[in-house]
């Protein structure tokens, strides 16, 4: 399954080829939002939408302020953007190459990228238990 993101940041749209199990998840969410008549859902309807009670904010995506909402309460921070930066290091850490996570991020300098996982690293230090041992921390 491949999905569309027509408004990307930059203003560019990108696509994902979601993996098996990835996709079935998806599938399964879509199929209890809108029933089992995907083909006639409207492409242009959002993907993650309101779930207020007021029936006419339902029709339309969640706010910005929303997923901000939910960004501080389970990151601890309402910077969306932080989402991005989460995703570049959950890549790095799974093994991706610095080169993958640029083209996922559409990302067009590997500066920029490296920019991003350097800061995520910086409260990282790999050495602190060797260095414990050395200064007999206990």
């Amino acid at each position: 399954m491949v999905v569309l993101w027509r408004r990307c940041k930059g203003g560019k749209q990108m696509q994902d080829e979601l993996s098996p199990r990835t996709a079935a998840a998806l599938l399964r969410y879509l199929r209890a939002l809108h029933g089992d008549a995907l083909d006639a859902v409207d492409p242009t309807t959002p993907l993650w939408p309101s779930l207020a009670r007021n029936a006419a904010r339902r029709e339309n995506g969640i706010s910005v302020q929303a997923i901000a909402d939910l960004c501080e309460r389970r990151m601890g921070t309402s910077k969306i953007h932080a989402l991005r930066h989460t995703f570049a290091h959950a890549m790095e850490s799974a093994g991706a190459k610095v080169s993958d996570i640029q083209a996922r991020l559409g990302h067009e300098s590997l500066a920029t990228t490296g920019r991003y996982l350097a800061a995520l690293k910086r409260a990282t230090n790999p050495y602190a238990e060797r260095l414990e041992e050395l200064f007999g921390v206990e």
